[in-house]
């Protein structure tokens, strides 16, 4: 399954150590802004913490090494042509897709009224009942 929030912060401090200028971790006391969690989490949340590791070390050794990454290095660098995966609902589970060679991922869900809201606080459109 993917990185939770908590591993995602690690890593965002892991990232910090490497580029000092990286801004979204306090240099005083290695803290994340919740904001800046939930955005990473929204974005590379399907990732594995391995894969992630990975990214990173290629973008270290890579020609633009020098260069602190963004979220668009772990994110793949999607493009909104492509299909990044799909999602649907049945009996109360939301089952997601990101990656469609693979097997979906599934969360429990809870609608507030106006979307879904996953077991790890993410919200979701209301997907098709399939």
């Amino acid at each position: 399954m993917g990185v939770t929030r908590e591993e995602i912060k690690d890593f965002l401090i892991e990232i910090k150590s490497f580029y000092p200028r990286f801004a979204l971790v306090d240099p005083d006391d290695y803290t994340v802004r919740t904001q800046t969690l939930d955005a990473w989490y929204d974005m590379i949340g399907f990732r594995d913490k391995e894969e992630c590791k990975r990214i990173l070390q290629a973008h270290i050794a890579g020609p633009n090494g020098d260069k602190v990454p963004g979220i668009s290095t772990f994110a793949g660098g999607r493009q909104s042509s492509k299909v990044i995966g799909t999602a649907w609902i049945r009996n109360g589970l939301i089952y997601w897709k990101p990656d469609l060679n693979k097997d979906a991922l599934s969360f429990g869900a809870v609608w507030d009224g106006t979307a879904y809201r996953d077991n790890e606080g993410r919200l979701w459109a209301a997907p098709e009942e399939e």
